[in-house]
Formats: C-alpha cells, sequence, structure tokens
C-alpha cells in the first residue's frame, strides 16, 4: 500500500480486533528484544511514514476515533492500492508507541466498524463491508501465494468442506469476536502411527488471531503432546522460543530432532478438518540481522505452535490459513472458515453485493444469487443472470505472497538478490538468532495488481525468506 505524494510504501497487517488504521512514523522506536539497529527496526514495522515528506497530508480528526483511542495523533492522506484503486484522504494513527510487543507491524483495522472497509464502500470501490484472507506458505520449498481480498474472495483456493459461525463478541478475550470450537486434533505420522492431542482432554474454544504469526496457541499439555508425538526436543529453556523471533515466542526444537514426517489435522466445529504438511510445521528459524535484512539460523528449529503456561484462551493463528480460507462479511455479522485447496490455481476473484444479495464475478458481467453460505459462495454463470448496474464493483483482490501478516513488503529486489548469494559466513549470534518478520512479494491477482517497480525507490526492507504484504 502507497501513502503520500510523492507516494511512500508500506506494508500492513490486517488486524480483527481493531477498526482504524495504525502506521509507525518515523519517530517509533522498537519494543522487540535483539532488534538493535535502525535498520532492523524499520524492517520489523513495515517500512516507517514520513507526514513531512509528503504535499497531501493533513491533520486528521481524533474526535472521530474517539471508540479505540489508542493513540492520540492522527494524519490524513491520499491511500492507493495497485493502479487503479486509491483513497483521497483517509485517516490513520500515528501511534506513539509501539501497540503490541510481540506484533510491531503497521496494521489496517478490519473489525466490524473497520474506517478503512467503510471508506471503500462508501468510495463506490467495494459493494459490501467483506474481506477474505488466506495466508500462503512462506517456509516451504514450493512457495504459495497469499492474498487479501476486500469485497469479496477468491473462489480457487475455496475447498469442499467449510463452516460458517456468526459473530460473538461477548468474550472479552476474544475482541475479534471471531470463535470456534475445535473438535480434535490427530498427529498421523507417515508410517501410519494417529495420535489423537485430545485423548483425556477437552475440546479447545479458540479465537481467530491472524495478527498472530503461528498456527496456533494453545495450553501447554495440549501443545506438549504435539511435540512429543513428533519425537522433537526442546531446544530452549522455555515453552517457547524468545520474544524477538521471526516467528515471536514460537516453539523451537534442535534441528537434529526435527526428524517428524506426517501431519497435523485440526477440526472445526465438526465439520471442515484442516491438514499441515511436515513442511509446514518443521522449518529453519529465521532472525533480522543489523543491515534489516532477514537470514536463516539452521542451529534452530520452528514448530509454529505457541504453547502457553499457564494456559489462555486457545488461539488460530495467521499461519493457520495457509491451509485455511477465512471469509468476513460484517455486513450479514457471520464468517466462514473453509479448506483451501492444496494445488494452487488461477485466481477466480468472486464480489459480494450484501444489499442485493448477490455474488460477481470480477470482470462484472454477471450476477447470480447467493447460496445458503453466503459468506462462501461458491457460484456457476447464469445464462439468465443480470448485468451488473453501473458503479457496482465486485471487489478489489489485493496480492501478497506467503503469509499476509508477515512484516515488510518493499524488499522485493533485494528479496530476489538475497535468494541468489549465499548465507554469511558466521554463525549466529545470540543476539542474532531471534528477531521478527519480513517482507515479500506481491502475487499475481490479475485486479488491481500490486506496483512493485517503484519499490526500489522505496527503503527496501528485505524480505530474506518468502513474507508478504498488502500493497
Amino acid at each position: 500500500m502507497e501513502i503520500g505524494n510523492p507516494k511512500q510504501v508500506l506494508s500492513f497487517l490486517p488486524c480483527a480486533a481493531h477498526f482504524d488504521t495504525y502506521v509507525y512514523g518515523t519517530n517509533i522506536t522498537c519494543d522487540i528484544p535483539r532488534i538493535d539497529s535502525s535498520a532492523a527496526c524499520m524492517t520489523s514495522h513495515g517500512g516507517y511514514y514520513n507526514q513531512s515528506l509528503s504535499s497531501s497530508a493533513s491533520r486528521g480528526d481524533p474526535l472521530k476515533h474517539v471508540s479505540e483511542d489508542i493513540a492520540k495523533r492522527w494524519a490524513k492522506d491520499h491511500v492507493t492500492l495497485g493502479d487503479n484503486t486509491s483513497l483521497q484522504t483517509f485517516d490513520f494513527s500515528l501511534p506513539d508507541a509501539q501497540l503490541h510487543g510481540l506484533q510491531p507491524q503497521a496494521e489496517i483495522g478490519v473489525g466490524a466498524n473497520s474506517t478503512f472497509i467503510a471508506a471503500l464502500k462508501d468510495a463506490g470501490t467495494v459493494s459490501s463491508r467483506s474481506y477474505s484472507l488466506f495466508w500462503g506458505d512462506e517456509f516451504t520449498e514450493q512457495h504459495r501465494d497469499g492474498s487479501v481480498v476486500f469485497g469479496g474472495y477468491d473462489k480457487a483456493i475455496i475447498g469442499d468442506s467449510r463452516v460458517t459461525k456468526a459473530f460473538n463478541r461477548s468474550d472479552p478475550d476474544c475482541p475479534q469476536g471471531m470463535m470456534v470450537r475445535l473438535t480434535a486434533i490427530h498427529l498421523s505420522s507417515e508410517s501410519g502411527t494417529v495420535a489423537n492431542i485430545f485423548d483425556g482432554l477437552e475440546p479447545l474454544d479458540a479465537c481467530l488471531e491472524f495478527t498472530m504469526r503461528n498456527i496456533m496457541a494453545l495450553p501447554f499439555n495440549y501443545g506438549d503432546r504435539i511435540i512429543k508425538g513428533m519425537g522433537a526436543e526442546r531446544a530452549d529453556e522455555h515453552n517457547n522460543g524468545r520474544y524477538g523471533g521471526v516467528l515471536a515466542n514460537t516453539a523451537v526444537v534442535t534441528p537434529n530432532s526435527a526428524t517428524f514426517k506426517g501431519n497435523l489435522s485440526i477440526t472445526v466445529e465438526g465439520a471442515v478438518t484442516i491438514n499441515f504438511t511436515t513442511e509446514q510445521l518443521l522449518f529453519n528459524d529465521h532472525f533480522i540481522d543489523s543491515s534489516g535484512l532477514v537470514q536463516t539460523n539452521t542451529n534452530l528449529t520452528n514448530v509454529p505452535l505457541l504453547i502457553e503456561y499457564p494456559a489462555r484462551k486457545s488461539r488460530l493463528g495467521g499461519m493457520f490459513f495457509s491451509s485455511a480460507y477465512l471469509m468476513v462479511n460484517h455486513d450479514k455479522d457471520e464468517f466462514t472458515i473453509a479448506e483451501a485447496r492444496a494445488a494452487q490455481g488461477q485466481p477466480d476473484i468472486v464480489g459480494i453485493d450484501t444489499a442485493n444479495d448477490c455474488v460477481a464475478w470480477l470482470n462484472g458481467t454477471t450476477l447470480s444469487e447467493e447460496p445458503s453460505t453466503p459468506a462462501a459462495p461458491t457460484p456457476t454463470p447464469d445464462s439468465d443472470a443480470k448485468k451488473l448496474s453501473t458503479g457496482t464493483i465486485a471487489g478489489i483482490a489485493i496480492g501478497a505472497v506467503a503469509g499476509i501478516a508477515l512484516i515488510v513488503g518493499v524488499g522485493f529486489l533485494i528479496w530476489r538478490r538475497i535468494r541468489q548469494i549465499p548465507p554469511p559466513q558466521h554463525a549466529a549470534t545470540d543476539d542474532e538468532k531471534y528477531a521478527f518478520q519480513a517482507p515479500e512479494p506481491p502475487s499475481e491477482l490479475p485486479s488491481h495488481e500490486a506496483y512493485i517497480e517503484n519499490r526500489q525507490q522505496a527503503a527496501e526492507l528485505d524480505g530474506g525468506f518468502r513474507a508478504t504484504e498488502l500493497r
């Protein structure tokens, strides 16, 4: 996403717990252990917005944002998504301090009263207060693009099984309002052995928190069974790795013990089972070095679980949606989790027009009646379908690669170069081994393609592994 005139390229993470958008300015510092340089700090925040460099910037109105009251400084500027979509004057906050200790990236609030989605709808860019999210795979050998679609969803990713739930905002421990019950977790090895993680334990109620860059967070007695079921040995004296890693506070094991072959399956509401392969469960640790580049640390192996003791509410993180797909329709106050197809085809973007109870292909030529699960429709063209009226827009596809929730995306060119050079000769020090997240190039979505050629003019924050951005 680009802000200001001239455009400043920044990377954002969608946050379902907030309504407003938060952008870090040049005055911000890092509250992350082992992020000890300005370059690494900038990488972790997704880039910096310099209001003084934008001729289109003006002061925002804080009285419009009293509901969240997280930050006091507000700005207003021109926002661009791709080549053809823009908001002439959009309000966002410039926090004086980092909002979250373990998630330092700039955020687009996509909660029920999202100012960003409302601005898109008021501008006639989308025809519903809906969005969908697919994280993608950044650590597997075959990387897979992730995406966010405002005003619709990508039909090509959605598998056959899904479950739709109403929002439940009664639990203060789940401000996102998206609660599901996990009815089964199984660990299956290639030898045919199947371990029931819930054996003798209760099902788990989990909150969707895709700003958390893990598959899930769960109590110690559940998570410990998964680690032991893999035959892995902890590489840290704590339940998880240290704060500041690319996967913050994630469980780490010794590489020699990371020999498990199989998959982990998580069943949601007894209706849809999401599977994770060995590649998604065990991979090398990454860290941000002092120059702001992401490096690989082969002395640790990550298991993307946050194992908590004492137990907190279980949560499904962003990486859960590397094998699942999330669709949210605020107009109907419901959300859908679907299995994601294992094979990635060409994007097939479908927009949702809640007011007219219909969906539309992105080319804006056909409509069809919405099926019984409107947050996750699977329409087929109808010869009698109506033409879209002028001004009705199906949706915006905002492309990303491998994990919407990763850090900066302005390092596309550096990412290409880093992949072609060998890793550093020296072993990572303790201060280097743990960092935060990093950047990535946009995907090949056909509509409103993220423009990358001018990214080399931005502060090039490296994507030393395949991370993701919202452009």
